[in-house]
């Protein structure tokens, strides 16, 4: 199994001792060792979740038992497991 911290510590250790072109090829490879943060693709299509929208969804629920949450979900442009998260808390309190 790799182990890329462990590689990237062995390789930070030999490199004061290198010169000219290894000690540049190491430097590149260490460069390599690093994970890029994550960029995000498309764009979120869920708007944010407020308290005032939560207590608006809940309501909304109550009054609209028979709509599934992926229909709730749709009309609040939400995502539907939020919607199953604030039903199963309002089936809790």
């Amino acid at each position: 199994m790799s182990n890329i911290p462990r590689a990237r510590k062995l390789l930070e250790d030999v490199l004061d001792e290198l010169t000219g072109r290894e000690y540049y090829a190491v430097k590149e490879a260490l460069s390599l060792m690093h994970r890029q943060p994550p960029v995000r693709k498309t764009p979120p299509r869920s708007r944010p979740m407020t308290w005032e929208l939560r207590q608006e969804i809940s309501e909304y629920i109550e009054d609209h038992p028979s709509m599934s949450n992926q229909e709730i979900a749709v009309e609040f442009e939400v995502n539907a497991g939020r919607i199953s998260e604030i039903a199963n808390a309002s089936a809790r309190d």
